[in-house]
């Protein structure tokens, strides 16, 4: 007898939304995640995010890019930009 596809192909929950968030793609980050776009817009370094956050810098690289990937971006620059856009960090003047 076959199964049908939904049978035999695990589920997983979904991502809990993050608190406040109304931008769909902000609820697959991480609370990692969003604490290493935090440092970003902060002006932190790989280097440097790494010592703050206790991870290593190969670490925090793989997480930067995963936040460029989800985030629709290439760059540092532009994923901060777009964070800023959708509040998920301070803008440079608060």
């Amino acid at each position: 007898t076959r199964r049908n596809e939904s049978e035999t192909q695990p589920s997983f929950p979904a991502d809990p939304p993050v608190a406040g968030s109304s931008d769909p793609a902000e609820r697959r980050l991480t609370p990692r995640q969003l604490r290493i776009l935090s440092l970003m817009a902060e002006g932190l370094s790989h280097a440097q995010i790494s010592v703050r956050i206790g991870f290593s810098e190969s670490t925090v690289r793989h997480e930067s890019m995963t936040i460029y990937r989800m985030r629709g971006v290439t760059d540092r620059r532009e994923a901060v930009r777009q964070a800023r856009l959708h509040g998920l960090v301070a803008t440079s003047n608060e």
